[in-house]
């Protein structure tokens, strides 16, 4: 996979350590174990372009 800009974006991580910068989104689910407004991170990515 690709990775893809996500608009809203909340953090770009590894961009400080030379890497390209991974852009993710907070959100929050509801969860079994640890309830409603459970935090989690979405990543965008978007298949290879074929050869």
């Amino acid at each position: 996979m690709q990775i893809a800009m996500i608009e809203g974006a909340t953090h770009i991580i590894s961009k400080s350590q030379g890497y390209m910068g991974l852009p993710l989104c907070d959100d929050h689910i509801s969860c079994a174990v640890n309830g409603e407004g459970t935090p989690f991170m979405v990543e965008v990515g978007e298949p290879p372009v074929e050869d």
